[in-house]
C-alpha cells in the first residue's frame, strides 16, 4: 500500500466535510473519481475522518483531476471537486 500525503488526506476531507456533515450523506455511497495516473489510483480505499472512502480510478480522468460523487439512486447526487488543475492565463 502507498503512503498517502497529509496534504492529500486533508484536502480530501475538506471536500467531504459539507457532504457528510452538511447534506447528512453517508460516506459508504460516496466515491472518490482520480485518474488512473494518480498515485491514489493504487488503492481501494483511502481512511478519512469520515469513515473509509473508496477510490474509483477512472480513465476519462486527466491527472490532476479528482472529484468526490455520491452512487446514483437519490434524485441530487452529491458532488464535489477535490482537485483541479489551474487553468493557464492566456
Amino acid at each position: 500500500m502507498i503512503q498517502i500525503s497529509p496534504v492529500a488526506t486533508s484536502m480530501i476531507e475538506l471536500a467531504l466535510g459539507p457532504i457528510i456533515v452538511g447534506k447528512r450523506r453517508d460516506i459508504n455511497r460516496i466515491e472518490l473519481h482520480v485518474s488512473y495516473e494518480s498515485k491514489l489510483a493504487q488503492c481501494e480505499f483511502i481512511n478519512t475522518k469520515y469513515g473509509r472512502l473508496k477510490i474509483r480510478p477512472i480513465s476519462m480522468i486527466p491527472k490532476g483531476y479528482s472529484y468526490l460523487m455520491e452512487k446514483s439512486g437519490k434524485p441530487k447526487r452529491a458532488f464535489a471537486w477535490v482537485s483541479k488543475l489551474p487553468q493557464k492565463a492566456k
